[in-house]
């Protein structure tokens, strides 16, 4: 296994593109979510799949929304546990503010091995530790919450810690939310946030067979509120189309969902050249698409926010750019999708 820090691969952004979308972490939940009802009483306004946290109105005939979104990524806790349970708090956030609306309360289940283990007790500590210190950075309370510990096999070996966090967002007119998929052609997309330091935890690092590293990139507090703020005004400035967390295999992975969630009838054009800490690192960021790229960035920069252009959206089902990046969206959106196809074939096979 080849460390971290001298990652590179000659493969085409394309075919890494490809296998990325195919990883366990990052394919389609499609198969699994949709056997359930998402839409339960009529009050919901984005059901699941169709942005980074479901929105609800629960109020007949008022204009208020009620976000949920949760979040959890184990293959961060096998390299940091603090720092997995502290990114955990951030990415789920992160994904009510993309839909628009305004943290205010967060929730967790605390999912950890043996605590009469030194070491299991240690992951469970610094996972308690981690939470608490990105809910007081973020200023978003946990309001409840719930452990589950000696979650291990007859053998002894315990999963990996687990830290999952749910966080509820409020938005006063849901007028003013967005989902993920691009809304038109001829829109600028910008990255909102910066590239991550490192590409420690990252799908793309397990997809290579690259060791871990010792930590998972710092969490720039300062630069992450200035990010949820810049999202939020533009948001209520009408500037959003739309809005995607960069999480699990990084900022291609999420340019190619939000075309996926346009029917694969709007392609990406990329101008900016991507590095592969640019293409696919982790860590959290966003992707927007606005019809004002002038007034987006003025927004952004008077926040504090780190902005840039990335390229724009085309009328062509394709994803296009940087290092070899020109694939068919249909490719992508197949590879993305074979994983969990059957999910459930043995069990319909069985009952039917």
């Amino acid at each position: 296994r080849r460390p971290l820090e001298a990652l590179e691969t000659s493969e085409r952004y394309d075919e890494l593109l490809k296998r990325v979308l195919a990883h366990r972490d990052v394919c389609s939940r499609k198969p699994i979510y949709e056997r359930y009802d998402s839409v339960v009483r009529g009050t919901t306004s984005i059901p699941c799949g169709y942005a980074d946290a479901g929105l609800i109105v629960p109020v007949p005939g008022a204009p208020l929304g009620c976000a949920l979104a949760v979040d959890g990524n184990p293959r961060y806790a096998v390299v940091d546990p603090g720092g997995a349970a502290e990114h955990a708090v951030c990415e789920a956030v992160r994904n009510v503010v993309a839909v628009g609306a305004r943290p205010v309360g967060l929730t967790d289940c605390l999912n950890y091995g043996n605590p009469e283990d030194p070491r299991q007790f240690g992951e469970f500590v610094a996972g308690v530790e981690g939470i608490a210190r990105a809910a007081r950075e973020l200023g978003v309370p946990f309001v409840s919450g719930n452990v589950s510990l000696y979650n291990q096999s007859t053998t002894g070996r315990a999963i990996p810690a687990s830290p999952i966090v749910a966080c509820v967002g409020a938005l006063a007119d849901v007028s003013h939310s967005a989902t993920a998929a691009f809304k038109q052609v001829g829109s600028a997309l910008y990255r909102l946030g910066h590239v991550p330091s490192s590409l420690g935890g990252s799908a793309l690092a397990e997809t290579l067979g690259a060791a871990q590293p010792a930590a998972l990139p710092a969490i720039d507090y300062t630069a992450l509120r200035a990010d949820i703020d810049s999202l939020l005004a533009a948001h209520a400035s009408g500037l959003v189309l739309a809005a995607h967390d960069v999480s699990d295999g990084g900022t291609l992975v999420a340019l190619a969902e939000m075309a996926f969630a346009a029917d694969l009838e709007i392609g990406v054009r990329l101008d900016a050249d991507l590095t592969l800490r640019a293409a696919f690192g982790e860590m959290g960021s966003f992707i927007v698409e606005t019809s004002d790229g002038a007034a987006f960035e003025r927004l952004c920069r008077e926040r504090g926010a780190g902005v840039e252009l990335l390229g724009a959206t085309v009328a062509e089902p394709v994803l296009r750019g940087t290092r070899g990046l020109d694939a068919p969206l249909r490719a992508l959106h197949d590879a993305w999708s074979a994983p969990l196809a059957d999910f459930y074939g043995d069990a319909v096979a069985e009952t039917g």
